[in-house]
């Protein structure tokens, strides 16, 4: 997940966008949510990748991100996809 962010961040083509909008649906706890492959990553770590210094393409626009997910955690998680990656 943290690479497909950044991946955006990155794009010199986001310079003539007027705003920037994240959706992530997916499952987590209260400060973690889980990408595809198990590996959690803090709320935090995402609101900085949408930093002027880290997405200067987007710098002084508005980004918008919305995270939707359930508090079921990584049990939850594992036993939906039927498979667990706790490295």
């Amino acid at each position: 997940m943290v690479a497909a962010i950044k991946e955006e961040t990155e794009n010199p083509g986001h310079k003539g966008s007027g705003c920037f909008v994240l959706v992530i649906m997916t499952h987590g706890t209260e400060n973690l949510i889980y990408g595809q492959d198990g590996r959690g990553i803090k709320h935090s770590d995402i609101f900085d990748l949408m930093s002027a210094y880290k997405f200067p393409a987007m710098a002084g626009r508005p980004k918008v991100i919305i995270l939707q997910a359930c508090s079921g955690g990584l049990w939850f998680f594992t036993r939906s996809l039927g498979r667990i990656s706790l490295e």
